[in-house]
């Protein structure tokens, strides 16, 4: 028997204030801010209910908050095609390669299955960031690439009421069982060192948005056979031309 779908979007919103005393630093106080929640069908919050979750280093491993780190402008240049060498850093049993550049920020990016009672339901689940238009050729992103957790769509142009953004979709390959915080799919964000306060007044406050979409990892079962992550996401949320959660 086919199950109903439940669909569950978080999105959340990069804010900040720009600097103003001559020098360039986007201070990030409260860099990630709720936005809104966009639920399509309603889904059953007694059984379904993620949410995404931020955290910085503390020792070896990874804790829950934000780090509450400026950004400013790093060792990395808009015309070059190359990014800056990765060294591999254990946190939390997990290892990740890590950008050791001044200037870099730290965003470990997660999702939370945030239910642990007996009817919450196992989540497959999508994060969808996007990047304003005209901020894109200034930021970098260091994301998560190991391609045995995550599946990455290239980046698409879509319009967020009215304005240019570009966007970037990962599929998470394994079901998020209840209680469960998944491995980030954002690590980091660098600024280009040819940025100006200028263009970041023009951006704004809200250059990156970040969405989590999740579905009943059992949408599509049948028999007790439970079909996989892309299977099950691309029949309740394919990524199609005109896909834009936001």
């Amino acid at each position: 028997m086919k199950k109903r779908t439940f669909i569950l979007a978080v999105c959340v919103l990069l804010v900040g204030l720009l600097a103003v005393n001559g020098t360039l630093a986007q201070t990030i106080e409260n860099i990630f801010k709720t936005i809104g929640m966009n639920n399509a069908p309603t889904h059953n919050e007694a059984q379904l209910d993620v949410k995404l979750v931020h955290h910085k280093r503390s020792g070896n491993t990874l804790v829950e908050g934000d780090a509450g780190q400026a950004l400013y402008p790093a060792g990395f240049s808009k015309n070059s095609e190359t990014e800056p060498e990765k060294k591999n850093v254990t946190l939390g049993g997990e290892t990740y390669g890590l950008w050791d550049v001044n200037g870099v920020v730290d965003k470990f990016t997660a999702v939370k299955n945030n239910l642990s009672t007996e009817e919450a339901k196992s989540a497959y689940f999508r994060v969808a960031f996007a990047v304003d238009a005209d901020m894109f050729p200034l930021l970098r992103f260091n994301f998560n690439r190991d391609a045995a957790v995550y599946q990455w769509s290239g980046w698409q142009d879509i319009k967020i009421d009215g304005e240019d953004y570009k966007m970037m979709v990962a599929t998470c390959l394994t079901a998020l069982e209840p209680g469960q915080v998944s491995v980030p799919a954002l690590l980091q964000v660098g600024l280009v060192k040819e940025a100006t306060n200028a263009d970041l007044a023009k951006a704004g406050s809200d250059f990156l948005k970040i969405k989590a979409l999740a579905v009943d990892a059992d949408t599509l079962t049948e028999n007790d056979v439970r079909p996989g992550a892309v299977e099950t996401l691309n029949a309740t949320m394919p990524l199609e031309s005109g896909f834009n959660p936001f």
